[in-house]
């Protein structure tokens, strides 16, 4: 600001105008905070406010009240979005972020270019705050690699979407495989090389599993082709993906994590034991088009095994046992195999300790729900003498035929 000329100016100005000058000034300099308090003296003073107040409680109409919001609110906006256009990004969401645009932010964080000097910000802004997680997930992953981006969805992505979250796994599956697969295949090709001279009409488009068949030995000696910590991470991770080709990947990750030696195979997991074969199973349970596929027999099965051993309870015990359940009502849920859900379920509420039971009844729900039919959590909750729980059920028994 050129102050001479600022108050030369302010002379022969009213003290709308001055305001209106001061506001355009700070704007030009690009002096942000100082913006935003103008914009909110402004405000005040056009809603017959005190002009400038630091008091904490005020007496305002609701209309007054009202009005005020929206112009602080239209501030926070307008500051907000420029302040992230100059890119200084994690600055200007501090502002936008009162104003609840989600889509308006994501828009303008999308429209940056993600330089060397803001990247860090966006994935700070896109991921850390929640504006856009997965395809801030995406922007970590590719600058900091798989080992940050695993924390980073065990950590940043724990209150994003479901869908979001599906995204971010079906990311770092694919990030994963194609690492590992291009390792896999340079050792592969090494090794056919030395065997048949120069490799030459070896086919380098062979997938994992091919490569396995292809070369066996490629585990050999303790060998590896990528962190294995980092690959039995993302086959857990994976576990939520819902898209059928990175299902497949993680599969075959999974099989490549059974031929690792026996130092790499991820110990003390209840229901994930021996882990990838147990894994590995899991994913061709999401992938069968069979109507009752092998794998669900396994965890049928381990469930059974998990409840009997928890008939001497400790907290290990009942922590696989709820595990297990837990793991054989998804994959059911999943495969819209809702009956057969309910019945484990119910099988579950008469074993469940009584601060577990609303979680499994909130399930059960879901189940009838999905299964268009209640008649079993009818019975649960005559038996159990639950007020509420019938009366829900008998409600959305009605209302659901109502609005079909």
């Amino acid at each position: 600001m050129n102050f001479e000329e600022f108050q030369s100016a302010a002379r022969q100005a009213s003290s709308p105008e001055i305001l209106t000058r001061l506001i355009a000034t700070l704007e030009q300099d690009q002096q942000y905070g100082a913006w935003f308090e103008a914009l909110k003296l402004q405000a005040r003073f056009e809603l017959g406010l005190e002009p400038w107040s630091v008091a904490a409680t005020e007496s305002l109409s609701a209309d007054v009240q009202r009005q005020l919001e929206d112009r602080l609110l239209d501030a926070c906006r307008v500051v907000g979005e420029r302040m992230i256009a100059a890119g200084r990004i994690a600055e200007g969401w501090m502002y936008l972020r009162p104003v609840g645009d989600a889509a308006r932010a994501v828009e303008l964080l999308r429209g940056l270019e993600a330089t060397e000097d803001r990247i860090d910000q966006i994935i700070e802004v896109a991921l850390g705050h929640g504006v856009a997680p997965a395809w801030g997930f995406e922007l970590l992953l590719g600058r900091m690699g798989t080992c940050n981006a695993i924390t980073a969805f065990d950590t940043q992505m724990v209150n994003a979407t479901l869908p979001e979250r599906q995204q971010a796994a079906a990311l770092l599956v694919r990030h994963l495989y194609a690492e590992l697969l291009k390792s896999v295949r340079h050792h592969g090709l090494l090794q056919l090389g030395t065997a048949a001279g120069d490799g030459e009409g070896q086919d380098a488009e062979l997938d994992l599993v091919q490569w396995l068949e292809q070369v066996p030995d490629l585990t050999a000696n303790q060998n590896y082709h990528a962190d294995p910590s980092h690959l039995s991470s993302v086959v857990r991770i994976g576990r939520i993906v819902d898209d059928p080709e990175p299902q497949r990947l993680a599969w075959q990750l999974c099989r490549y994590g059974r031929q690792l030696d026996a130092l790499f195979q991820p110990q003390g997991y209840a229901v994930f034991d021996p882990y990838y074969e147990t894994h590995q199973a899991y994913y061709e349970v999401l992938l069968s088009e069979e109507s009752s596929p092998a794998g669900l027999a396994f965890f049928r099965e381990r469930r059974a095994e998990l409840t009997r051993e928890a008939e001497q309870p400790t907290a290990l015990t009942w922590e696989g046992q709820i595990e297990a359940t837990d793991v054989l009502v998804e994959l059911l849920m999943r495969r819209r195999q809702y009956s057969d859900a309910i019945e484990v379920l119910m099988d579950q509420l008469q074993v469940c300790g009584e601060h577990q039971r609303s979680r499994w009844t909130a399930l059960l729900f879901r189940c009838c729900q999905m299964d268009g039919n209640f008649e079993p959590m009818l019975r649960y909750s005559h038996q159990l003498n639950d007020a509420f729980g019938f009366g829900l059920a008998t409600f959305y028994q009605r209302y659901e035929t109502e609005r079909s």
